[in-house]
C-alpha cells in the first residue's frame, strides 16, 4: 500500500511541474551601423515586483533572458 500512494504522489508531483508558465525575451544588441555589440550588458526589470536580471551579450551581440513569469518588463542596454 505504501509503494502505491509514493507512486501516486510521484506521478501527481510531476503534473504540477508541467503546468507552470515562463517566458523569454532573446534579442541582438547592435551599433547604428549593424555591427554586433560584445559585452554590453543587459538588463530586465519587471516594474510589478522589482525583480532585475542581467546578462551581457555574446560574441554575436545576442542575450537570452528564460524562465521569466508572464508580465510586462523594461530593458535596459549599456556598454
Amino acid at each position: 500500500m505504501r509503494c502505491v500512494v509514493a507512486i501516486a504522489l510521484f506521478f501527481t508531483g510531476a503534473m504540477l511541474h508541467g503546468q507552470t508558465i515562463t517566458g523569454t525575451i532573446t534579442g541582438s544588441v547592435k551599433d547604428p551601423s549593424g555591427q554586433s555589440i560584445v559585452g554590453a550588458e543587459v538588463d530586465v526589470l519587471r516594474p510589478a515586483t522589482g525583480v532585475s536580471r542581467s546578462a551581457k551579450t555574446d560574441q554575436r551581440g545576442d542575450f537570452l533572458f528564460s524562465d521569466l513569469e508572464p508580465g510586462e518588463y523594461e530593458l535596459r542596454v549599456a556598454h
